[in-house]
Protein backbone atom coordinates (compact mmCIF):
# COMPACT_ATOMS: atom_id res chain seq x y z
CA UNK A 1 0.00 0.00 0.00
CA UNK A 2 1.50 3.19 -0.75
CA UNK A 3 0.97 6.02 1.75
CA UNK A 4 2.50 10.02 1.28
CA UNK A 5 2.62 12.65 3.99
CA UNK A 6 2.16 16.17 2.72
CA UNK A 7 3.03 18.97 4.92
CA UNK A 8 2.61 22.85 3.47
CA UNK A 9 2.92 25.49 6.62
CA UNK A 10 6.40 26.05 5.95
CA UNK A 11 7.26 25.51 1.78
CA UNK A 12 6.66 21.66 1.06
CA UNK A 13 7.43 18.58 2.91
CA UNK A 14 6.70 15.30 1.04
CA UNK A 15 7.43 12.19 1.96
CA UNK A 16 6.15 8.52 0.38
CA UNK A 17 6.00 5.07 1.46
CA UNK A 18 5.16 2.40 -0.32
CA UNK A 19 4.66 -0.37 2.76
CA UNK A 20 7.99 -0.15 4.37
CA UNK A 21 10.14 1.15 1.79
CA UNK A 22 10.53 5.10 1.50
CA UNK A 23 10.11 5.65 -2.13
CA UNK A 24 10.64 9.11 -1.97
CA UNK A 25 11.19 12.85 0.81
CA UNK A 26 11.63 15.45 -0.38
CA UNK A 27 10.92 19.26 0.64
CA UNK A 28 10.31 22.40 -1.77
CA UNK A 29 11.24 26.22 -0.18
CA UNK A 30 8.56 28.64 -0.09
CA UNK A 31 9.28 31.42 -2.79
CA UNK A 32 5.99 33.95 -2.14
CA UNK A 33 3.00 34.05 -4.17
CA UNK A 34 4.58 31.57 -6.89
CA UNK A 35 4.59 28.90 -4.26
CA UNK A 36 1.05 27.56 -4.81
CA UNK A 37 1.75 27.70 -8.54
CA UNK A 38 4.71 25.54 -8.20
CA UNK A 39 3.33 23.15 -6.36
CA UNK A 40 1.36 20.21 -8.28
CA UNK A 41 4.13 20.54 -10.92
CA UNK A 42 6.91 19.94 -8.12
CA UNK A 43 4.42 17.01 -6.43
CA UNK A 44 4.12 15.37 -10.21
CA UNK A 45 8.06 15.22 -10.29
CA UNK A 46 7.99 14.14 -6.90
CA UNK A 47 5.97 11.30 -7.67
CA UNK A 48 7.71 9.96 -10.59
CA UNK A 49 10.91 10.10 -9.01
CA UNK A 50 9.47 7.49 -6.72
CA UNK A 51 7.60 5.17 -9.60
CA UNK A 52 4.47 6.07 -8.80
CA UNK A 53 1.49 8.65 -8.73
CA UNK A 54 -0.76 10.88 -6.94
CA UNK A 55 -3.56 8.05 -7.86
CA UNK A 56 -1.76 5.41 -6.55
CA UNK A 57 -1.88 6.58 -2.72
CA UNK A 58 -4.22 4.75 -0.76
CA UNK A 59 -3.45 6.86 2.41
CA UNK A 60 -2.68 10.59 2.77
CA UNK A 61 -1.76 12.24 5.95
CA UNK A 62 -2.08 16.14 6.01
CA UNK A 63 0.43 18.10 8.24
CA UNK A 64 -2.09 21.22 9.38
CA UNK A 65 -0.06 23.81 10.75
CA UNK A 66 0.62 26.15 12.52
CA UNK A 67 2.00 28.40 9.73
CA UNK A 68 1.15 29.44 6.30
CA UNK A 69 -2.33 29.29 6.41
CA UNK A 70 -2.98 29.89 2.93
CA UNK A 71 -0.04 27.22 2.46
CA UNK A 72 -1.92 24.86 4.65
CA UNK A 73 -5.43 24.94 3.10
CA UNK A 74 -3.86 24.64 -0.42
CA UNK A 75 -2.18 21.63 0.83
CA UNK A 76 -5.21 20.47 2.48
CA UNK A 77 -7.23 21.17 -1.12
CA UNK A 78 -4.51 19.46 -3.29
CA UNK A 79 -4.92 16.17 -1.44
CA UNK A 80 -8.84 16.14 -0.98
CA UNK A 81 -9.55 16.81 -4.77
CA UNK A 82 -6.90 13.65 -5.78
CA UNK A 83 -8.94 11.42 -2.68
CA UNK A 84 -11.97 12.29 -4.36
CA UNK A 85 -10.59 11.04 -7.26
CA UNK A 86 -8.96 8.45 -6.15
CA UNK A 87 -10.84 7.31 -3.33
CA UNK A 88 -8.14 7.53 -0.92
CA UNK A 89 -8.40 8.12 2.59
CA UNK A 90 -6.79 11.57 4.31
CA UNK A 91 -6.04 12.52 7.69
CA UNK A 92 -4.85 16.10 9.14
CA UNK A 93 -2.03 15.72 11.73
CA UNK A 94 -0.38 18.93 13.61
CA UNK A 95 2.65 20.10 11.67
CA UNK A 96 4.00 20.61 15.10
CA UNK A 97 3.55 16.90 16.01
CA UNK A 98 6.61 16.24 13.05
CA UNK A 99 8.36 19.24 14.82
CA UNK A 100 8.10 17.82 18.56
CA UNK A 101 8.92 13.96 16.91
CA UNK A 102 12.27 14.94 15.61
CA UNK A 103 14.04 15.62 19.10
CA UNK A 104 16.32 12.95 19.48
CA UNK A 105 16.83 10.78 23.12
CA UNK A 106 13.39 11.33 24.13
CA UNK A 107 13.50 9.41 27.56
CA UNK A 108 11.06 6.83 29.12
CA UNK A 109 10.05 9.33 31.65
CA UNK A 110 7.22 11.56 31.00
CA UNK A 111 8.13 15.10 30.05
CA UNK A 112 6.17 18.15 28.03
CA UNK A 113 7.92 19.46 24.63
CA UNK A 114 7.15 22.90 23.26
CA UNK A 115 6.85 23.18 19.59
CA UNK A 116 7.38 26.98 18.96
CA UNK A 117 6.23 28.82 15.79
CA UNK A 118 6.91 32.48 14.63
CA UNK A 119 4.03 34.29 15.71
CA UNK A 120 5.00 37.88 14.37
CA UNK A 121 4.55 40.67 16.71
CA UNK A 122 7.33 40.17 19.42
CA UNK A 123 5.47 36.63 20.11
CA UNK A 124 5.76 32.77 19.54
CA UNK A 125 3.09 30.24 18.71
CA UNK A 126 3.60 27.75 21.21
CA UNK A 127 2.23 24.21 20.85
CA UNK A 128 2.34 21.84 24.38
CA UNK A 129 2.94 18.19 24.16
CA UNK A 130 3.02 15.41 26.76
CA UNK A 131 5.38 12.34 25.81
CA UNK A 132 4.84 9.26 27.64
CA UNK A 133 5.39 5.73 26.97
CA UNK A 134 6.57 6.08 23.68
CA UNK A 135 3.47 8.39 22.40
CA UNK A 136 3.09 12.11 22.04
CA UNK A 137 -0.18 13.69 23.63
CA UNK A 138 -1.37 17.44 22.63
CA UNK A 139 -1.46 19.28 25.87
CA UNK A 140 -4.34 21.88 24.87
CA UNK A 141 -4.80 24.26 21.89
CA UNK A 142 -1.60 26.49 20.36
CA UNK A 143 -1.59 29.60 22.17
CA UNK A 144 0.30 33.18 20.85
CA UNK A 145 2.56 34.07 23.47
CA UNK A 146 5.47 36.58 24.46
CA UNK A 147 8.59 36.07 26.26
CA UNK A 148 7.29 36.54 29.69
CA UNK A 149 4.02 34.29 29.13
CA UNK A 150 5.98 31.37 27.96
CA UNK A 151 7.89 31.44 31.30
CA UNK A 152 5.05 31.02 33.57
CA UNK A 153 4.22 27.61 35.02
CA UNK A 154 1.77 26.73 32.96
CA UNK A 155 3.09 26.83 29.58
CA UNK A 156 7.15 26.31 30.35
CA UNK A 157 8.26 22.74 28.59
CA UNK A 158 11.52 20.56 29.65
CA UNK A 159 12.33 20.96 25.93
CA UNK A 160 11.71 22.86 22.98
CA UNK A 161 12.26 22.77 19.49
CA UNK A 162 11.53 25.47 16.14
CA UNK A 163 12.14 25.33 12.93
CA UNK A 164 12.58 29.09 12.56
CA UNK A 165 15.13 29.88 14.35
CA UNK A 166 16.20 33.36 13.23
CA UNK A 167 12.95 35.21 14.67
CA UNK A 168 12.17 32.61 17.48
CA UNK A 169 15.36 32.53 19.65
CA UNK A 170 15.91 36.21 19.41
CA UNK A 171 13.04 36.82 21.65
CA UNK A 172 13.01 33.79 23.87
CA UNK A 173 14.29 33.87 27.65
CA UNK A 174 17.53 32.62 27.78
CA UNK A 175 16.92 29.38 29.78
CA UNK A 176 14.23 28.60 27.35
CA UNK A 177 16.16 29.29 24.32
CA UNK A 178 19.48 26.72 25.79
CA UNK A 179 16.25 24.01 25.56
CA UNK A 180 15.68 24.77 22.62
CA UNK A 181 16.91 22.60 19.35
CA UNK A 182 16.35 23.97 15.79
CA UNK A 183 15.35 22.08 12.67
CA UNK A 184 15.58 23.29 8.80
CA UNK A 185 11.94 22.62 8.39
CA UNK A 186 9.36 19.49 8.80
CA UNK A 187 10.17 15.83 8.35
CA UNK A 188 6.94 14.61 6.40
CA UNK A 189 8.51 11.14 7.31
CA UNK A 190 7.68 11.43 10.97
CA UNK A 191 3.39 11.89 10.02
CA UNK A 192 3.67 8.57 7.90
CA UNK A 193 2.90 6.54 10.81
CA UNK A 194 2.40 8.32 14.53
CA UNK A 195 1.81 6.10 17.72
CA UNK A 196 -0.80 6.71 19.34
CA UNK A 197 -2.62 8.63 16.76
CA UNK A 198 -5.41 6.50 14.76
CA UNK A 199 -6.92 6.82 11.42
CA UNK A 200 -10.44 8.15 11.61
CA UNK A 201 -12.80 5.40 11.50
CA UNK A 202 -15.56 7.10 9.54
CA UNK A 203 -15.97 9.72 6.44
CA UNK A 204 -17.50 12.52 8.39
CA UNK A 205 -14.34 12.29 11.09
CA UNK A 206 -11.92 12.04 8.28
CA UNK A 207 -13.56 15.26 6.97
CA UNK A 208 -13.39 16.83 10.28
CA UNK A 209 -9.87 15.94 11.09
CA UNK A 210 -8.24 18.05 8.47
CA UNK A 211 -9.71 21.78 10.09
CA UNK A 212 -6.49 23.87 9.49
CA UNK A 213 -4.62 25.22 12.91
CA UNK A 214 -5.37 28.34 13.97
CA UNK A 215 -4.19 30.22 16.57
CA UNK A 216 -5.82 33.53 15.42
CA UNK A 217 -6.95 35.42 12.64
CA UNK A 218 -3.99 36.48 10.32
CA UNK A 219 -3.57 40.04 10.57
CA UNK A 220 0.65 40.35 11.95
CA UNK A 221 0.12 44.32 12.07
CA UNK A 222 1.36 45.64 15.60
CA UNK A 223 -2.32 48.03 16.90
CA UNK A 224 -1.69 51.25 16.62
CA UNK A 225 -3.11 54.24 19.39
CA UNK A 226 -5.86 55.72 17.33
CA UNK A 227 -5.10 59.26 15.57
CA UNK A 228 -7.43 61.91 17.61
CA UNK A 229 -10.12 63.19 15.39
CA UNK A 230 -9.76 67.19 13.80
Amino acid sequence: MIHAALDTSQGVALAIADGPRLAFVGTLARQGRAHDRELLPWLEAAFAEAGTTPGAVRRWSLGLGPGSFSGVRTGIAVVKGIAMASGAAYRGLPSSLALALSLEGLPATPLTIGVLHDGRCDQVILSRFQWSDGVLKPLGEPVAEGAEGLVSAALVCDRYVTAQAEPVLEILPAPLRERTATRDGIDARLLLEVAGWPWPAAAAAMEASTDPVYVRPPVFVTPRSPRPLP
